[in-house]
């Protein structure tokens, strides 16, 4: 169970890594090929795993998680940095109808 409890994880954590990687934002330029390089390790790690792995012994690092949640930190972070530096360089229309 907690095999394949680990499996979906290396597999869901690879796909968000993945998506954060081919959006192209201005903001995250630095980290897209990071995210899509590892994003890639983890998705083809957890279909070995899933598909041709028969048995035998298998190291869970339950520490290869904090990597996506800190890259989807830093992600996050760019993205509201970017709006705060963009946000004072608004166009007329839009600031006259803020309150």
């Amino acid at each position: 169970m907690l095999f394949n409890v680990y499996i979906f994880f290396l597999i869901a954590s690879g796909v968000m890594m993945l998506v954060m990687g081919s959006l192209r934002l201005p903001y995250a330029r630095r980290s897209r090929v990071l995210n899509f390089i590892l994003g890639a390790a983890f998705v083809v790690y957890g279909l070995y795993l899933l598909l041709f792995f028969t048995g035998g012994h298998v190291f869970i690092f339950f520490y290869a998680f904090i990597l996506p949640i800190l890259m989807a930190v830093r992600f996050f972070r760019e993205r509201t940095a970017y709006r705060s530096s963009h946000g004072a360089a608004q166009p007329e229309s839009q600031a006259a109808f803020r309150v």
